[in-house]
């Protein structure tokens, strides 16, 4: 018999990863009697020309290339250099197999068994063609929407060698078809036109009865079971079940049970407790409960890979508040953790449905009518209410009216009669909500501020029908557009349950105000009382101050003039748009203010300004001694001065002698604000072509401020430190169930008022890592369902609560958090099935339903603060999909899983904000786009984003298209507006030691240079890795601000400057790549090319030899984003070092996420691999950083108005 077929795992992971499961997978070269050819195919009662017709052939394809013994773009190298044995898994789409011996003939791959059992092989071979992809088994090595390479449906035609056997595995309800050649296992997606009727009918029966078993297995119920085969499109056979098909192949999936119960612990007395089971196979039903039985345990080998296979995934874990709301939207068949929710009633549901739109039907009939309107006056003869139609309205009530034109949208087609509403009409549909605020008593006119429904807003369908949100627009109204009122519940929380508490279905409730601009919900405020006859709105209010801060309008002040919410002063620095947009903004000093006349000011003229221009260090860096580091904070005075006009200005930054501050290091300045710089020296010129040039400040003098600024700034600060010093002192506590190697929560540490003390992590050698670099952190090495599960029967003091083991150590894991533990949870929950590269998106994939468990930690914990990070993917991940083939997930709510979380945290009570952040923004050197959702506790302050510190030379704009038609650009990533440049590859790294491998062939590779004396390093076969590892000296003191962050200070114990281990061509290839900048495999002689990179018949050839392929990193340019799989072949394949003759290593890797240089990695087996993983995984340590500073800006700003107001409740006593 031949070996066992090693998993996708295995397969694409040679010696990382092995199973035990091979019992329960079927493969062609078992001759048991239940595959028998003999059976015949089940057919499916399809139309003849489903069917084969028989004698049919295959006519070879042009394009068809030999398959090939070499690895495919994007296919990962083996582990072991000499795994000569280890074969790649790859997807086959628009196949065909036949027999090559007969004419090539169409042959079912049922006849494998046929040709096992007769002696000699029957005369027939079998061997395939089609188009061919790689398969990423671990979709985290390939999720990276910023990305480039061949992108979802590339591929190569191939003529495949021989077919020695095919398998699946019946247990799995969504594991596919695999057959096995020579060189590599392919996955069958989905046959060609001319064989699709052949692999049909030999998938049919097998597929059934994989979905039978692995039902039975999961416990579902029949009524459910019977539903999902039937309406749910099955791409492996293109269609749907009848009941008939399943019960015609009864019999095969009996008789491989039957061989289910003699390979495993599992048995047939089990089973027959089964609800689904007794259905299929007509049996009494049970008297005892069935309790799905429990699989044997699949992790074996390398843990970290084991635990994110498909049948090791746990079913998601929820509490009933949670699956209340996902019931709608979400097909898994979730775990609740504690009551049932309340079910909804269907009848109770259609007819509030009806009830509504009797309603609507109402409204439209009185709009369509005449009004009857009149004025009520009260004392003194002042309006305070007016009738319509004999109703009399009210300060504060809440009206209904016929909905106009919204910004760019247009009013919608208002019907003439209620008969002609559309069967799904909604009130908002056609009516607007308004507040009214006051009473024109002059005119028939009433100011209203305006909600907005949840079906208008980001929300929209997935929003709750009777939830209205504040906006801060507001308008004038006459009397008779009033068609009628609505009772609105303010600030009330309907939690307990969904349906809520109850609320009749005409009236409403609003807690939060919704902004369109940005598509933040946030709190309405301490108070909202209106008091009648006044004519002071609160949205008048605040576009007046939203007006003030954006607008291009001025105010003069004594000596100064007020420009978007800051006062400017003669000698204040500024920070000036850099209109070349070529870099980072202009920082200078105002010498002058020329005032506009009154006149050319009311028709917008602003102030002209002469500005005294300060230069950067960064920039003259090259003529600087060695004792100057690359600070971007670092500026010189210059005599240069500019002509501007306000309009240009940013904003104020703060610019101090570097001896300023006595008692502190400068590098405390810098950190309270981005916007705080020093300087130590003055020159002639912003061209600075030596050191003599510049002479030295010697005196605090020579750095002038405005007096009266200074002051204010600091008093700001003394004020600032004390709120700081009471927030450092009880930070926030955290919790993140998806930790990885804890990147998030730890850099968001750097803030000194968050403090990450209980978190969750599946891997093992990830869950070591955080816990070797933060050790007072309590890991729990387990799947962060179970913690959920154990953490609420904890907290519930549920009775034999079984504590579940750490998947590494087999030890109980410690008590869980509690409500009262946590005051922050920060989740970079997965991202694959996301991803726009992940080519394997499932509608039923339980990775997506993880937003679901982490939902329900915020449910249990109920934290006051909620950090989120994703893919950028993560927009487009639509709810209520279908599978239209094996790569595409169609249909469906668009945007939807971005609607659902935002309306689960509503729900929850937390206001919400989301943007797109660029790493590269914030001091990370390397591109790399995410999504990010942040959220507060209702009475909190919901913090802001942060905006770009570095001006990073990618052009996107990070704007989100929502569904609703708005775009929304909560930062601004404009170039010429942040204060500094960005951190280039050489910021980063050129403190590292230097060292090349060393060439396994020496007489093949172009020899090394005379002049490089840098270590060579062999790659010995025998070893994990090649490099440096232990203390390791840096090859020079810092040589920017970057890197004296990395190392800060500290004692590294280990520098990990090791690079992974490849075989001897991946390395010579490597070697003669030019020592150029973007050097690639285009450089390579001939006799080093490989297939992937020459052949004409390559994807990489069929898109004109795109580059990147062994690409060198240009030192003054930025990382590529760092994924997960960091091979000369991967998707991001730009790994080579600048300089040296080698791919980048760990510790090179890590600096191009901002980890610091103390953060050592942990792997079994001291894997490289398994390192690069968790690097790639994390979020940017300097983005983290940013967002944990921005969050303690908020927290002491609050802090400060809550001690002034204690002082003036303090003075009023008095």
């Amino acid at each position: 018999m031949p070996p066992r077929r090693p998993t996708a795992f295995e397969v694409s992971f040679p010696g990382e990863a092995s199973t035990s499961q091979g019992p329960k997978k079927r493969v062609a070269d078992e001759p048991t009697a239940a595959l028998r050819a003999n059976e015949g195919p089940t057919k499916r009662g399809r139309a003849e020309g489903s069917k084969p017709k028989g004698g049919e052939t295959y006519r070879p394809n042009p394009a068809d290339i030999p398959e090939p013994n070499t690895l495919l773009e994007g296919e990962d190298p083996p582990d072991s250099p000499d795994s000569s044995d280890d074969k790649p898994i790859r997807i086959l789409t628009d196949f065909t197999i036949f027999d090559p011996n007969s004419a090539r003939e169409l042959l079912s791959l049922d006849l494998l068994f046929e040709c096992d059992d007769e002696e000699g092989g029957g005369g027939r071979a079998f061997e395939g063609a089609g188009i061919v992809m790689p398969f990423y088994v671990n979709e985290q090595d390939e999720v990276e929407d910023d990305v480039g390479g061949t992108g979802q449906g590339e591929g190569v035609r191939m003529r495949l060698s021989a077919i020695f056997r095919w398998m699946i595995d019946y247990t799995q309800v969504g594991d596919p078809f695999y057959i096995e050649t020579q060189y590599a296992w392919y996955i069958l997606e989905s046959p060609s036109y001319q064989y699709s009727p052949y692999f049909r009918e030999f998938a049919m029966k097998h597929r059934l009865a994989q979905l039978a078993i692995s039902n039975i297995l999961m416990g579902t119920s029949p009524a459910s079971f019977i539903e999902s085969i039937t309406s749910t499109w099955d791409d492996t056979v293109g269609g749907t079940f009848s009941e008939k098909e399943l019960s015609e192949v009864t019999p095969f999936i009996q008789e491989t049970l039957q061989t289910l119960f003699t390979s495993t612990k599992l048995t047939e007395r089990e089973l027959t407790r089964s609800p689904l089971y007794c259905h299929i196979f007509h049996t009494p039903p049970p008297s005892t409960s069935f309790t799905p039985p429990l699989l044997p345990s699949l992790l074996r080998g390398n843990l970290d890979l084991a635990v994110l296979k498909p049948e090791n995934q746990n079913p998601t874990h929820v509490t009933p508040f949670i699956a209340s709301l996902a019931s709608t939207y979400f097909s898994e068949r979730l775990v609740v953790v504690g009551p049932p929710p309340k079910k909804v009633d269907r009848k109770v549901e259609k007819a509030r449905k009806v009830e509504g739109r009797d309603r609507l039907g109402a409204l439209v009939d009185v709009a369509n009518g005449p009004s009857l309107t009149e004025r009520v006056r009260g004392r003194g003869g002042r309006t305070v209410g007016v009738k319509v139609d004999y109703v009399e309205y009210r300060v504060g009530d809440v009206v209904l009216t016929p909905a106009g034109l919204d910004g760019t949208k247009s009013s919608p087609k208002f019907p003439s009669k209620a008969e002609d509403l559309p069967v799904n009409a909604q009130i908002p549909d056609y009516f607007w909500f308004g507040e009214i605020i006051h009473f024109s008593d002059t005119r028939d006119i009433i100011h209203v501020r305006w909600f907005q429904h949840g079906s208008k807003t980001a929300l929209e369908e997935i929003s709750d029908p009777q939830e209205l949100f504040l906006t801060d627009i507001c308008d004038d109204i006459g009397f008779d557009a009033i068609v009628g009122k609505v009772n609105v519940h303010w600030r009330v929380s309907r939690g307990g349950g969904y349906p809520y508490a109850e609320i009749p279905l005409e009236e409403y409730f609003c807690k939060f105000v919704y902004d369109p601009r940005l598509a933040t919900f946030t709190d309405i405020g301490p108070s909202r009382s209106l008091t009648p006859n006044s004519t002071n709105c609160p949205a008048c209010q605040m576009k007046e101050e939203w007006d003030s801060l954006n607008l291009p309008t001025f105010t003069r002040i004594e000596s100064g003039f007020k420009y978007k919410g800051h006062s400017y002063h003669i000698l204040d620095f500024v920070l000036l748009e850099n209109e070349a947009r070529d870099g980072p903004c202009i920082i200078g000093q105002i010498q002058h203010i020329q005032y506009p006349s009154a006149g050319a000011a009311r028709l917008g003229k602003l102030p002209s300004l002469r500005v005294r221009v300060l230069g950067r260090m960064t920039d003259i860096f090259g003529i600087c001694p060695m004792d100057v580091i690359r600070d971007e904070r670092h500026l010189f005075f210059t005599e240069t001065i500019i002509e501007t006009n306000a309009g240009t200005i940013i904003r104020p930054c703060y610019v101090v002698h570097r001896r300023s501050f006595p008692n502190e290091t400068i590098s405390e300045w810098t950190l309270i604000s981005p916007d705080h710089f020093f300087v130590q020296y003055k020159a002639p010129s912003l061209t600075v072509t030596s050191w003599g040039q510049l002479s030295k400040l010697t005196k605090l003098r020579d750095v002038e401020q405005c007096k009266f600024c200074w002051d204010g700034k600091l008093e700001w600060m003394e004020r600032w430190k004390a709120s700081f010093g009471a927030l450092k002192a009880k930070p926030l506590r955290v919790f993140d169930p998806f930790a990885g190697v804890g990147a998030f929560g730890l850099g968001m540490e750097e803030s000194g008022c968050w403090k990450v003390t209980h978190a969750v992590e599946i891997s093992p050698s990830a869950a070591r890592t955080l816990k070797r670099n933060s050790p007072e952190t309590v890991v729990y090495n387990q799947c962060s369902n179970k913690v959920l599960q154990y953490a609420i029967k904890t907290h519930s003091q549920h009775q034999n609560i079984k504590v579940p083991l750490s998947l590494e150590t087999k030890q109980p894991l410690p008590p869980p958090p509690k409500p009262d533990d946590i005051d922050c949870i920060v989740a970079g929950f997965p991202c694959q099935p996301h991803s726009a590269l992940n080519m394997f998106k499932r509608a039923d994939d339980r990775k997506t339903n993880l937003i679901l468990n982490l939902l329900s930690w915020v449910d249990h914990l109920k934290p006051i603060y909620c950090y989120f990070e994703n893919v950028r993917g993560f927009l487009k991940f639509n709810l209520k999909t279908y599978q239209a083939d094996r790569h595409v997930v169609t249909g469906g709510i668009e945007m939807g899983g971005l609607k659902f979380v935002l309306h689960a945290m509503i729900a929850m009570d937390y206001q919400v904000r989301f943007s797109l952040l660029q790493a590269g923004h914030y001091g990370t050197p390397q591109t790399r786009v995410r999504f990010f959702l942040v959220a507060a506790k209702k009475g909190h302050p919901l913090p802001d984003f942060p905006q770009p510190t570095h001006d990073f030379p990618n052009n996107d704009n990070l704007q989100i298209s929502l569904s609703i038609g708005d775009n929304i650009r909560p930062i601004r990533a404009d170039r010429g507006v942040a204060p500094q440049s960005f951190i280039s590859v050489n910021d980063a790294i050129a403190d590292l030691p230097q060292f090349d491998w060393k060439n396994p062939k020496p007489r093949g590779c172009q020899d090394h240079e005379q002049a490089r004396s840098i270590p060579v390093l062999e790659c010995r076969k025998s070893e994990k890795w090649c490099g440096m590892k232990g203390a390791v000296e840096y090859s020079s003191d810092p040589l920017s601000a970057f890197q004296v962050w990395c190392r800060q200070g500290k004692v590294v114990r280990d520098l990990q400057h090791f690079t992974r281990v490849y075989d001897e061509p991946i390395i010579e290839r490597v070697l003669n790549i030019p020592l150029n900048p973007q050097a690639d495999y285009r450089a390579l002689p001939a006799h080093l090319q490989e297939w992937q990179t020459a052949n004409p018949s390559s994807a990489n050839a069929r898109q004109g030899f795109k580059p990147g392929l062994y690409g060198r990193i240009d030192k003054n340019s930025y990382f590529s984003t760092t994924v997960t799989n960091m091979e000369p072949t991967a998707k991001q394949s730009w790994v080579l070092h600048p300089s040296c003759k080698r791919v980048v290593t760990v510790r090179e890797l890590a600096r191009s996420q901002g980890f610091p240089d103390h953060f050592t990695f942990s792997a079994i087996g001291d894997n490289v691999k398994t390192m690069h993983r968790q690097i790639g995984n994390a979020v940017p340590w300097p983005l983290a950083a940013a967002l944990g500073w921005e969050l303690r800006n908020a927290l002491i700003q609050k802090h400060m108005e809550d001690l002034d107001e204690v002082e003036q409740t303090a003075i009023v006593i008095d």
